[in-house]
């Protein structure tokens, strides 16, 4: 056999090896969200052009203002929220959310100003942060035309307790969450699509959506149990559950992510929305750094080797007419 005939074959077969991963490429993708912090949460295609970069009015505490980046879905507690998986339809598009975001695209630029860090309290004390608000191949939500990790990701030993971050009130304890995301249209697609490819509510996160009644929502994702239930006012520090790793977890964490309820539509990832039908737009989520306080003693720090983000994203205004994604 020539050396060209043996090059022939070796080029068929790394096709046929590329072929095959491909073909099953999507059991990667994760299904927790977002599915989220989930359905990989990578890039995929056509982002909407995006006007002039606008940075937000940050009114927290000057150290917090350098620094800043994961994200989830949530459950059955095994304790008051018990049962509460299921009973969502996906048909409401829950707090923040608006089934016509109309031309603007939500809020003005110069109307967006970030809550003062008055009243947070660290949700998971003494932690260790494995991931910033920051840019990421995974992140769910597109800022000046790049995928965010749209949350800060805490870690401590499984089973840790985690407190409120702010005095609120419960909005949702469960593993069906996204309706409660601050989305523009019914999750119900996406549900459908979970249940097409034979996936239970068990690869979502369990999570507790808290409104904490100064213009956020705090998101924390990836629970084991939950300890409160909707409708119940919890004071921050409250014990609102256990650390664990339900949903798209590679270890035990707390997803943690803040948007504004009334803030302006970003984009959410090509890649959830054409092949999972997850809604196109959500609510601009914020670094939760810009309120915890850096000089608690509860303050978390990063992990071995891990650098904050240099620059760190910023909100990005939308054209005034929002085109469709090519799926749409």
């Amino acid at each position: 056999m020539g050396w060209a005939d043996r090059w022939m074959r070796r080029f068929f077969v790394m096709a046929l090896l590329v072929a095959m991963g491909a073909s099953t490429s999507w059991l990667a993708a994760p299904v927790a969200s977002r599915g989220l912090h989930a359905a990989a949460r990578i890039v995929g295609t056509a982002v909407a052009a995006l006007g002039p970069a606008v940075e937000p009015a940050r009114t927290a505490v000057g150290a917090n203002d350098t620094t800043n980046g994961a994200r989830g879905s949530a459950a059955d507690s095994g304790a008051a929220n018990a049962g509460a998986a299921g009973q969502s339809t996906g048909t409401d598009a829950g707090p923040g959310g608006a089934e016509d975001p109309g031309a603007s695209g939500g809020q003005a630029p110069s109307s967006v100003v970030i809550p003062s860090g008055v009243g947070y309290v660290w949700p998971l004390a003494k932690a260790k942060i494995t991931t910033y608000f920051a840019p990421s191949a995974s992140g769910s939500m597109i800022l000046g035309g790049v995928p965010v990790h749209n949350g800060l990701d805490l870690a401590r030993p499984c089973g840790t307790p985690i407190g409120a971050a702010h005095a609120g009130t419960v909005l949702y304890a469960g593993r069906r969450a996204d309706p409660y995301l601050g989305v523009n249209s019914s999750v119900q697609p996406y549900y459908d699509e979970l249940l097409r490819r034979k996936l239970t509510d068990v690869s979502l996160p369990i999570e507790v959506i808290i409104d904490d009644g100064n213009g956020l929502v705090g998101v924390y994702a990836h629970l084991r149990v939950t300890s409160v239930k909707a409708g119940q006012s919890v004071r921050a520090g409250q014990t609102i559950g256990l650390e664990g790793r339900t949903g798209n977890a590679t270890g035990c964490h707390l997803h943690y992510s803040l948007y504004l309820a009334n803030g302006p539509w970003v984009q959410v990832a090509p890649l959830l929305v054409e092949k999972w039908h997850y809604p196109t737009l959500m609510r601009l989520r914020i670094d939760p750094l810009l309120v915890l306080p850096a000089d608690s003693p509860d303050a978390a720090h990063p992990a071995a080797g891990l650098v904050p983000p240099a620059d760190p994203p910023h909100y990005v205004a939308m054209p005034r007419n929002i085109p469709p994604l090519a799926s749409e």
